[in-house]
């Protein structure tokens, strides 16, 4: 197993159904594939946002995925 496909199953089992992520990275297959929904966003602080508003709507966890450093 691939260290992607063990964090979308963590996440998965946690209860998470949504994730916003910016940029592409290799977690959105694997999430996708575990039946999380996945949303590419155009910058880090909108997926944020995105995450931020569906956990206050919903009140379900909202996860956002970004990249670390420049």
């Amino acid at each position: 197993m691939k260290t992607a496909e063990a964090i979308a199953q963590i996440l998965k089992a946690e209860g998470v159904n949504f994730v916003s992520c910016f940029p592409p990275n290799k977690l959105i297959n694997p999430s996708a594939s575990q039946g999380i929904r996945t949303i590419l966003t155009r910058q880090e602080r909108v997926a944020v946002n995105m995450a931020d508003g569906y956990t206050r709507v919903s009140g379900h966890t909202g996860v956002a995925l970004v990249a670390g450093g420049v």
